[in-house]
């Protein structure tokens, strides 16, 4: 069996042995290491009296108020996605939101899937909305066929509107910017749903009249 002296006091000891019996000391990197069990103890209790304060303090701390930003929309059919990010501690909800453009007629009102993706909550989310068009099938196509004569296809070509309730009950409005692009795949959805429909469609439901939507099925 193989021996080996203690580093401190030169005992001889097993080669394998991390602590001497005859100095108390460790053999490996823990004997650089000089804390007396008077200062741990001293340590201990300190921070057994400081943990409640900490956490008296945290309970009174305000939290900070909701603090709102929305990402740039991706369309797919009639629905628009949103990255929704809440920098606060506090819920801030969405009131509504409206999409304006030179080349639009009207507004492309748009309506959360669900009740309760109004409410924002501290952190990050995603949140589908479901966006409404009462715009005409001409009108529709004249508004792509201007789209379409841009070569730069990422530059905003509109904003959307959105009114935001805080955390403190104050609206605030915050405006998004849409590309082209996505506007125009928003447009030609609108078209192509409306020429499917034909005469079925009607200025009730965001398509015009009958004679209109005629005309447009005969041209193309």
């Amino acid at each position: 069996m193989t021996t080996k002296h203690c580093v401190l006091c030169k005992k001889e000891m097993p080669g394998d042995a991390l602590y001497c019996n005859g100095c108390g000391s460790f053999q490996d990197w823990r004997r650089h290491l000089k804390i007396s069990s008077l200062f741990m103890a001293l340590l201990v209790a300190f921070v057994a009296l400081l943990t409640p304060f900490i956490q008296t303090v945290a309970a009174v701390w305000p939290d900070s108020p909701s603090n709102i930003s929305i990402s740039e929309p991706v369309f797919y059919g009639t629905k628009a996605y949103f990255v929704v990010t809440n920098s606060g501690d506090l819920t801030g909800s969405l009131e509504d939101a409206f999409v304006e453009s030179p080349v639009l007629t009207s507004m492309i009102k748009l309506e959360p899937e669900s009740p309760s993706e109004r409410l924002i909550k501290p952190g990050v989310s995603q949140i589908a909305f479901s966006s409404t068009l009462w715009m005409s099938a001409g009108d529709a196509r004249a508004a792509t066929e201007s789209l379409r004569s841009s070569d730069n296809t990422e530059q905003p070509v509109g904003n959307i509107d959105f009114a935001i309730r805080n955390s403190g009950g104050e609206l605030e409005p915050v405006k998004v910017s849409i590309s082209r692009y996505e506007l125009f795949k928003r447009l030609t959805t609108h078209f192509e749903w409306c020429i499917r429909g034909g005469v079925g469609q009607s200025i009730l439901n965001g398509c015009g009249d009958q004679e209109e939507l005629l005309k447009d099925s005969r041209e193309r």
